[in-house]
């Protein structure tokens, strides 16, 4: 979480990572900060996991996917929004509860096959258990400020390293697939 002048300007002392209650439904975090009145302010929430080591969230109008990434990691997913906060707002009350919900800043991208074209491929011989994908025409930053692409964003292929297809089973408009890749 990380709290904006009006200025866009980053006050960097209000910065906090907060852990999500990963047993809430749905999940929840909770930030507080005291604001001064008078002033607008901009908050900008970036949740993921830590763990997985995909962001590097330093500057969050500018959050960069790490290199060396590797295809079919479930906790890359990651979500964002902001909040505006008007200086009215903090004059006439004395506490501002607002409930954010975040969205994906990523598409997730599924590839899965049916059961007919995996035992297609099974009867020739071909069983997929690893992939690795390139993705391209994509940017390499984001910006949780306004959710946007960041400015020094540069449109390059992106290549997630070769490794195991997820087990569980990808379900579209009631038809089940064997996942083949899954990435964000």
């Amino acid at each position: 979480c990380a709290v904006y002048d009006e200025n866009g300007a980053e006050m960097t002392p209000l910065r906090k990572t907060v852990a999500v209650d990963m047993t809430a439904t749905p999940r929840t975090a909770t930030y507080s900060v005291r604001l001064a009145k008078g002033q607008n302010y901009r908050v900008a929430f970036f949740a993921y996991t830590s763990t997985a080591n995909a962001y590097d969230v330093t500057d969050m109008k500018s959050i960069k996917l790490l290199p060396n990434q590797a295809s079919n990691v479930e906790n890359r997913d990651a979500f964002t929004n902001f909040i505006d906060i008007k200086a009215e707002d903090l004059t006439n009350k004395s506490n501002i509860e607002e409930t954010v919900v975040l969205k994906r800043p990523f598409a997730q991208l599924n590839l899965g096959v049916d059961a007919t074209e995996l035992a297609d491929a099974a009867n020739a011989g071909v069983v997929i258990t690893n992939s690795k994908i390139t993705v391209t025409n994509v940017y390499n930053a984001f910006n949780a400020y306004d959710n946007d692409v960041a400015d020094d964003a540069v449109s390059a292929p992106m290549t997630f390293d070769m490794n195991a297809v997820p087990s569980e089973k990808l379900m579209v408009g009631g038809e089940e697939y064997t996942y083949i890749a899954l990435n964000y």
